[in-house]
């Protein structure tokens, strides 16, 4: 019978860690480098690390606020640039390199809503007031004095209150 081994004892030499070649078939292959769960292997051809979602959440929250503010045409502008980041955010995501497209494709939809709202919002104020201000026009080009201007003008503002 042998004596039992002290497991606290130093190993043999050939033993020790880093003396065996890697790949000894006496403690098995080194473990592969960490992958985070669920990344695809690191080369692979597409993948740079974290997903770029940036565009697509930018696009949303431009959107968002195009909306809100289309009533005061300004959410034209956020809506145009809500689109274009919208665009470009659905671009990375079919690329593989963002995981937002459905955030960005809203950003795209709310930028066009915002657009048509405020086009409507334009349409109607050249409805509502565009004879007050043709009228205004025409008193102002044929008046001849700063007098009949101001009056003009009061005329104007009349129009406008009632």
């Amino acid at each position: 019978m042998t004596a039992p081994q002290d497991p606290f004892s130093t190993p043999p030499p050939e033993r020790q860690a880093g003396a065996s070649g890697a790949g000894d078939p006496q403690f098995g292959a080194p473990p592969p480098p960490y992958q985070p769960y669920g990344a695809p292997p690191f080369g692979t051809p597409g993948y740079s690390g974290a997903p770029k979602n940036g565009l697509g959440v930018a696009a949303l929250v431009l959107g968002i606020l195009g909306v809100m503010s289309s009533l005061l045409v300004f959410g034209a502008l956020l809506g145009v640039v809500a689109i274009v980041l919208g665009f470009l955010g659905r671009r990375r995501a079919k690329n593989g390199e963002a995981t937002n497209g459905g955030s960005a494709l809203a950003g795209v939809i709310l930028g066009l809503l915002s657009l048509v709202v405020a086009a409507v919002v334009v349409v109607a104020f050249a409805n509502v007031f565009g004879d007050q201000f043709s009228t205004f026009a025409e008193c102002d080009a044929q008046a001849e004095t700063q007098a009949e201007r101001a009056q003009c003008q009061i005329d104007f503002e009349n129009d406008l209150t009632r």
